[in-house]
């Protein structure tokens, strides 16, 4: 009865181990930004962000972008964003928008600066 033990307790460090390697290497996601102001396109980049960690997206020194994608249960991707917009020699956030969109689809955010701008945010996430 005492073999049994040790062959337990070894399969249960096994299961242990793989369930936290697994969530440790979460997965990549590509992000397909547009950005616009006031209406007008300003650009759009590709970026690959890994799952849980911020991606940064800047464009033309107007606005910066940060986005934090998370994979949920069903498949859809949440996205935390903060923008932010130059204020002399620093950036101040503007807004903290998040959206849940289905793997593939675009979703879009708005954010309005103190200064008036409208900024638009159109984002395409894809699991890769």
């Amino acid at each position: 009865m005492n073999r049994r033990y040790p062959g337990f307790a070894a399969s249960l460090l096994v299961a242990l181990g793989s369930f936290y390697v697994r969530d440790a290497h979460a997965g990549q996601v590509m992000l397909d930004v547009g950005l616009s102001l006031n209406g007008k396109h300003l650009g759009r980049q590709q970026v690959v962000a890994q799952e849980g960690k911020s991606a940064e997206i800047r464009l033309e020194g107007q606005v910066r972008l940060f986005v934090n994608p998370i994979v949920t249960q069903d498949g859809s991707i949440l996205l935390s964003m903060r923008v932010e917009e130059p204020s002399g020699s620093r950036w101040v956030e503007i807004g903290e928008p998040r959206i849940l969109v289905a793997n593939g689809n675009e979703g879009t955010a708005k954010v309005t600066s103190a200064k008036g701008k409208v900024f638009e945010i159109n984002i395409r996430p894809r699991r890769m």
